[in-house]
């Protein structure tokens, strides 16, 4: 951004403009969108830009804010000429654009939404690599809490959804992030477009506000009465020129519409603004919520809490059931032995679906995820077989060619711009093919590298199992008093002592149990078998590790963001591109895990690795854990969740000997059901936020 000092210049005003345009123009092919126009923003005003539909508002503004370029004309800020090339460059000058679909991400709180691209980080941000440093959530939420109440915005709770508030609440959550950034000047197009007269109220309130703290405030709008109580001066537009000037508190709206018009064009269009004595005395009005009657207010939590999503509480009453079930039909369905070998079964299952809960975060799909396993697969049994290569060495050399996968397939998705259903399908044949010319004509590598085949089948040592328990047991129950005592002294709100104990007895519980299943003795002879195996520390790791990833670091809050919406992401400062394509490399990367695990609890690769049913499992998975189709919503427990209902019903069912056919048809009953919860879940949200 080129800045020069802005030579002496005498107006009207004894203040200097905080932003003023000179002799601007834009062309688009034929169309002279902007000819000639000035524009100038004071401090401690608001400036009305009126105009009929293609008149060239938007196109000024979008030039303001960086969006466009002007073919001619100067650009002062601050008293510099500077060159605004990008609505970053905007951004760093203080000038912040709240748009008329208020770019904000749904399925984010109000938090989330505020940081958005800007987030706060904790002291690991010079030890932790760009993108995944862990985020300062407290800090977050208690500048976010300032910020609202110097405006007076009053909102349920900040960890909320924002779709799950009115459209009132919302813009102000807009207008909100545009101001806390030491913005200059604001730009609001259609403020209080489709809001109710209450929240229109509010949102004039706040426009007010803005003006009482000296910033610069332009104003776009249809509503002339709207113009008229807020604006200091009103610009009017007309077929690309600036037609009139008008102060707000002179002028009558007939003049306005006759300028708007071109009936009447009463005040000449001059360079310079009319003169303003000063700001009329504010009155804030106060809005007093009516009375709610017990009924009301109990519909009113019931329906905020199917708004906010039913999370993983579905998922874990199946779970429950489908158990007692299974346990009532044949009594070896909770023994030990079975349910040890269910965990174990799942983990190569659970850790391609991880990576395709990020895929389905994005809002994509990658139907390719079933050949890349078998594909790194091959290859790393044919490395290690016919190369002898060190075992270590063909398993990253299997994860690379999935991370390569993945770098192709998200390229071609994001740069080349064709579906990601089309690229992935392709992938799925393509790299189908590509596994049967690695094996050979014989069509079967046995795996004989002890380290490869130790991924799946080693056992660790019973006492190992439950230090490894205890121990994330005493991390997960030490992060939430931490987190609840550092939030109770930065003042904020903190969830009830029972809520917490009922938790860290659940956490417990699960962990210790889980630990407990697996060190039986499984042996039917005197050759003990017990411990946890391998493969299934390795898919709880990757389920752990890729939690922190999405939810604590801004990489995750990144993903959300452009699964919510990319576009509010992209205006955000986001590289949505970037996001994608590592998304993609990610998922291909757990693809080539999962199969490296199967291929070795299996002790073999061979040409129906990574086909079968195992990419509608994967997906199954994720979305029966809780992982929503459309995007935005979603962990990576879900994959285990979902791996859990997945194989315990494949488990159960071979157990009692049924055939594939009723499996199948139980399996897609079972994921009917998951997706039809989400879609519920997404039309209630929808529903709550136009209320």
């Amino acid at each position: 951004m080129e800045v020069q000092t802005q030579p002496a210049t005498n107006t009207a005003h004894e203040r200097q403009p905080i932003l003023m345009l000179r002799h601007i123009s834009k062309r688009f092919g034929a169309v002279q969108a902007l000819k000639d126009v000035s524009f100038e923003v004071y401090p401690g005003e608001v400036v009305a830009l009126v105009g009929d539909n293609g008149a060239g508002k938007s196109t000024l503004a979008k030039i303001i804010s960086g969006v466009y370029q002007p073919d001619s004309g100067e650009y002062w800020f601050n008293g510099q000429q500077v060159t605004v090339s990008s609505p970053a460059d905007a951004a760093r000058l203080g000038i912040e654009t709240v748009y008329q679909d208020l770019a904000l991400c749904n399925n984010l709180d109000v938090v989330a939404n505020l940081f958005l691209g800007r987030e706060a980080t904790t002291q690991l941000d010079h030890v932790a690599p760009p993108g995944i440093q862990p985020l300062n959530e407290i800090q977050m939420e208690r500048q976010a809490i300032e910020v609202l109440q110097n405006l007076s915005v009053v909102l349920p709770s900040v960890r909320r959804p924002v779709a799950t508030l009115s459209g009132g609440q919302r813009q102000s959550i807009a207008i909100a992030r545009a101001v806390m950034w030491n913005s200059k000047v604001v730009i609001l197009d259609e403020p209080t477009a489709a809001l109710g007269v209450a929240q229109t109220r509010n949102v004039l309130n706040l426009i007010k506000r803005l003006r009482e703290r000296g910033l610069g405030v332009v104003l776009i709008s249809h509503n002339l009465p709207d113009v008229f109580e807020v604006a200091d001066r009103i610009v009017v537009m007309r077929l690309g020129r600036r037609v009139a000037t008008y102060d707000a508190r002179k002028a009558t709206p007939d003049q306005v519409v006759g300028a708007i018009t071109g009936a009447t064009l009463e005040v000449p269009d001059t360079a310079e603004p009319a003169e303003i004595d000063g700001h009329q005395d504010i009155s804030l009005e106060t809005t007093v919520a009516a009375p709610v009657s017990w009924r009301g207010g109990l519909v009113g939590v019931i329906r905020s809490a199917l708004a906010s999503g039913v999370g993983t509480l579905p998922v874990l009453i199946g779970l429950v059931i489908i158990a007692l079930i299974f346990q009532a039909l044949n009594h070896n369905f909770l023994t030990p032995l079975n349910l040890t070998n269910l965990l174990a079964q799942i983990a190569a299952l659970g850790t391609i679906a991880v990576g395709v809960v990020l895929i389905l975060l994005l809002g994509e799909i990658d139907l390719s995820v079933g050949a890349v396993s078998g594909l790194t697969a091959g290859i790393m049994a044919v490395l290690s077989t016919r190369h002898h290569l060190a075992g270590p060495l063909a398993v990253l050399a299997g994860l690379a060619a999935g991370a390569v996968i993945g770098l192709i397939q998200g390229t071609w998705t994001t740069k080349v711009g064709v579906p990601s259903f089309i690229v992935t399908l392709a992938g799925l044949l393509g790299w189908q093919g590509a596994l049967l010319q690695v094996l050979g004509p014989t069509g079967t590598i046995n795996l004989n590298d002890r380290f490869i085949v130790g991924l799946a089948n080693t056992l660790l040592p019973v006492w190992l199992g439950w230090v490894l328990g205890a121990l994330f047991v005493v991390f997960s129950i030490g992060s939430m008093i931490r987190s609840r005592q550092s939030r109770m002294k930065a003042g904020l709100p903190v969830a009830s002592t029972t809520g917490m104990l009922m938790r860290a007895v659940a956490i417990t519980v699960a962990t210790l149990g889980a630990v407990a299943i697996m060190s039986v003795n499984r042996s039917a002879t005197q050759v003990r078998i017990a411990g946890v195996p391998l493969g299934v520390l390795i898919f709880l790791l990757v389920v752990v590790g890729f939690d922190l990833l999405t939810r604590r670091t801004r990489f995750g809050r990144y993903i959300y963001a452009v699964g919510g919406d990319a576009e509010a992401a992209r205006r955000a400062g986001i590289n949505v591109t970037r996001v994608r394509i590592i998304v993609f490399m990610l998922s291909s990367l757990l693809a080539a895990a999962g199969g490296i695990l199967a291929a070795s609890r299996l002790l073999a690769v061979n040409q129906s690795s990574g086909s079968g049913d195992l990419l509608l499992d994967a997906i199954a998975a994720a979305v029966i854990g809780g992982t929503s189709l459309f995007g935005g919503r979603g962990s990576a427990w879900s994959a285990l969740l979902g791996a859990l209902v997945i194989g315990s019903i494949a488990n159960g069912m071979d157990l009692l000997a049924l055939p594939s056919a009723i499996k199948f048809m139980v399996t897609g009953a079972v994921l009917l059901l998951a997706v039809s919860i989400d879609v519920i879940t997404r039309r209630t949200q929808e529903a709550a936020g136009r209320a």
